[in-house]
């Protein structure tokens, strides 16, 4: 996925719209190295994996920072990505403090987790939803924007639900593998959600051009 972004759009950083690609990029990135960490590191010891784990999680919300900026950045005068963003900015630091205070042995509470998530996704959400409802209303017809929004909010609806019921393992225990488990059904939905969130800046940076 990183490398086809890359590729797709490798021209489109000799012009003057690559700064929100080099953000989805950096979305896309930033986060990869303590989760692979965290997956890594994690049986060595209790303090190793308290450690990786508070990266991990803190590491979502610099993402979403990230996203926030590439996918206002058609969408927004300069002045409202400046103010979605600095909102994204300002939900990602109030959860990483409580991130940071996770103790050796504490359970990560997924219900309020998934509240942090969910309030950092409605801002980077909202970009998507307005440029999605104004195509609506201006071109009576489903475009790049309406069904990007609609798969992004739907792919990250499933991995939520997944996520916060642990679904399907708690349905039927021990019958799901590392495959088929809710961890992993939340990484692939986060990643379909990706996917659209790209075709939609890319396609407004068509509109732009």
């Amino acid at each position: 996925m990183i490398l086809a972004s890359i590729v797709s759009t490798a021209a489109l950083t000799l012009t003057n719209y690559s700064l929100p690609f080099i953000m989805l990029w950096f979305s896309a990135v930033v986060h990869m190295p303590f989760s692979v960490g965290y997956h890594l590191f994690l049986p060595i010891s209790p303090a190793t994996y308290n450690r990786w784990r508070k990266l991990d999680l803190a590491f979502i919300f610099v993402a979403s920072a990230f996203l926030t900026f590439a996918l206002d950045y058609f969408v927004l005068p300069w002045w409202g990505t400046l103010v979605n963003t600095a909102t994204a900015v300002a939900i990602s630091a109030i959860a990483i403090v409580q991130i940071s205070r996770l103790q050796i042995g504490q359970t990560l509470q997924r219900a309020t987790h998934c509240a942090f998530l969910g309030s950092i996704i409605a801002v980077y959400l909202f970009p998507m939803c307005y440029r999605a409802i104004e195509d609506v209303r201006i071109y009576r017809r489903v475009t790049v924007p309406v069904w990007s929004t609609l798969g992004a909010f739907l792919s990250l609806l499933v991995g939520a639900v997944s996520y916060v019921y642990v679904i399907p393992n708690a349905c039927i225990p021990e019958a799901f593998d590392m495959l088929r488990s809710s961890h992993q059904i939340m990484h692939m939905s986060i990643l379909c959600a990706h996917v659209m969130e790209f075709c939609f800046v890319l396609y407004g940076c068509k509109r732009a051009l």
